[in-house]
């Protein structure tokens, strides 16, 4: 019963410090923008909860870490020194995952299967599939408002969050073909790091994504709580970061064009290959062509899930904020697979577009 009442009291917590009076000094919107975009620099450590309601209907491989990261709840506990330094350990029902960065490399322990993995290089391609550490509210907040522009900004009211005084902002993209109706991120008043993040689907209440800490400290963490040690008897494995994204990116058998339906590739990406990111800011779309047994794979699952339409342009379906289109075999025989946080109709056309293109093989 003491564990139980303590449960309660804990879950109490975040509703009852919001509750107390908030301290914050008036800031313009670029001011405080630029602030979150500069508190990159500091330490930080604390708990932090992510819920996701982007469940993607695909399983297998890294869909599945994938599906599990974004449609699911995810408790956070993170010990950041610096972007090369930092300790992220993941709990949800599976198990504890921790991973350990340095400048080296990434070590990955997991409890249950008692394996570390060493990664080299770091986790830090600009284009790869999430990872835990890219949910916390710090990386999501300063990544969502990076590229917004004054006129998308307007003031929240400030909040009490994990015990800290909170300024917010809400960032409601100008792109009328953006999924997003808008996303809201608090930061700490005295530091400028982002402690809540919440992304709202047009047409929902509630938000398809969120990230907040629950109890938060500015000051750095020992260097000895980030360093990683391999603990006796653990089986020791070594990767090469490979990922979902850096597959495509090697044997998708094409480059995306430079621009779609008009727009550009992101310049701040610079050129990724066979992955093509058009837009910017939370209003952006991938374009990219698929080894034909990940297509086949990909296409036989989609075809059963629930939500999937059957369109000119090929398999189609939204989830929140999300579209995602696998497109029928077009130019050069290739599959194209567009994702990203725009209307289905703006990734059929990109779909129509991409029919007629006759670029480079990979």
């Amino acid at each position: 019963m003491a564990v139980l009442a303590g449960i309660a009291l804990l879950a109490s917590l975040p509703a009852a410090v919001a509750a107390l009076p908030v301290s914050a000094p008036g800031v313009g919107v670029a001011q405080l923008q630029q602030q979150i975009a500069q508190s990159s620099s500091h330490a930080y450590s604390g708990y932090a909860e992510s819920d996701g309601g982007l469940a993607l209907p695909v399983t297998g491989g890294q869909f599945t870490s994938l599906t599990d990261l974004l449609g699911g709840q995810s408790q956070l506990r993170v010990w950041w020194r610096t972007g090369t330094d930092w300790r992220v350990d993941q709990l949800n029902l599976a198990g504890e995952t921790d991973v350990h960065a340095d400048a080296d490399g990434t070590w990955t322990w997991n409890y249950e299967s008692n394996r570390a993995t060493i990664t080299n290089p770091p986790v830090r391609a600009q284009v790869r599939l999430p990872v835990a550490a890219d949910l916390l509210p710090p990386e999501l907040g300063r990544r969502l408002l990076s590229q917004a522009t004054v006129a998308e900004l307007s003031p929240l009211a400030p909040q009490r969050i994990a015990g800290r005084d909170a300024v917010g902002l809400r960032l409601r993209p100008s792109d009328q073909a953006s999924m997003i109706d808008h996303v809201d991120v608090w930061a700490d008043v005295a530091t400028s790091i982002p402690l809540r993040v919440a992304v709202y689907a047009k047409g929902s209440a509630s938000p398809g994504i969120s990230s907040s800490f629950l109890d938060f400290s500015a000051d750095s963490p020992a260097a000895s709580t980030t360093a990683f040690t391999v603990p006796a008897g653990a089986r020791v494995q070594s990767s090469d970061g490979d990922d979902l994204a850096s597959i495509i990116n090697r044997f998708g058998g094409g480059v995306p064009p430079p621009a779609l339906l008009g727009v550009s590739r992101n310049a701040l990406l610079g050129q990724v290959g066979a992955i093509g990111v058009y837009g910017r800011g939370v209003t952006e779309f991938i374009a990219a062509p698929l080894p034909g047994r990940l297509a086949g794979s990909l296409h036989d699952q989609l075809q059963k899930a629930p939500g999937v339409s059957t369109t000119p342009a090929g398999l189609s379906i939204s989830v929140g904020p999300l579209s995602l289109l696998l497109t029928n075999r077009a130019g050069q025989g290739r599959y194209w697979l567009l994702i990203g946080t725009v209307t289905d109709a703006r990734l059929a056309a990109a779909a129509a577009e991409l029919a007629d293109y006759r670029g480079p093989t990979g």
